[in-house]
């Protein structure tokens, strides 16, 4: 089964970067995809189709926007309603509510509780959003209990999906294994990586590296349908 995975960021009126794009690219983006007969999925979805509970639609993709920037909700959910588009919200919950240097503003708590949850899938993007490829182990198994234990404390329904900050995990095999066990530990069940390529899935797919598209706002329009086709474009 191919599923591609797109990954966003921020989203703008009247500039764009490699992080954000503009609200006009995103609505052709989200256009197109209706128009050639992508469906939707939810990570939940993803996770009970290769448990083997569920069948995906012929042909099937997951939306993701990473950090609960504030412009998801001003700007991108409007825009993935229209479209009839389910997201998944990775959420870095040691930066709710703050202005942060790398990440910029991200939403308050109120506005993540006032999601509509049958719409928009919380998942897990670390507490402090720090690069999982470097941190200590030790460290690593805090921030991801301190994530959970947020989200549970306020109430937030959340899939037990991960995105590394960053795409960032560890290379050496005994580090990543430790990973996969604390993983385990916590039941979480699948991780996201950047890559930059369609994901092919079947009983032998790493789920723990699982891979996205990397939307830039200083794509092309035809770069992105190029990516969305092929995944890396060299």
């Amino acid at each position: 089964m191919k599923l591609p995975v797109l990954m966003y960021h921020k989203v703008s009126v009247d500039r764009f970067d490699a992080l954000t794009v503009k609200v006009e690219q995103l609505e052709r983006q989200l256009h197109y995809l209706d128009s050639e007969g992508y469906q939707c999925v939810t990570a939940k979805q993803i996770l009970e189709y290769l448990s083997h509970q569920i069948t995906l639609p012929s042909k099937p993709i997951l939306i993701t926007f990473d950090d609960a920037h504030i412009s998801f909700y001003e700007l991108a959910l409007s825009l993935l309603k229209k479209h009839r588009l389910k997201v998944t919200l990775f959420i870095a919950t040691g930066l709710i509510g703050t202005n942060d240097p790398d990440c910029g503003e991200i939403m308050s708590l109120k506005q993540i509780k006032n999601l509509d949850f049958s719409f928009v899938e919380p998942a897990l993007h670390s507490h402090c959003h720090q690069n999982y490829k470097t941190l200590p182990s030790e460290a690593v198994k805090y921030d991801i209990q301190e994530n959970i234990l947020f989200l549970k404390k306020n109430d937030i329904p959340f899939t037990s999906v991960f995105a590394y900050p960053y795409g960032g995990f560890p290379r050496e095999l005994k580090k990543m294994q430790k990973l996969k066990e604390l993983f385990s530990e916590y039941n979480i069940d699948a991780a996201f990586r950047i890559g930059n390529r369609i994901n092919h899935l079947s009983g032998k797919s790493d789920f723990f590296k699982l891979n996205r598209i990397d939307v830039r706002g200083t794509d092309s329009f035809f770069k992105f349908k190029m990516k969305l086709k092929f995944g890396k474009i060299f």
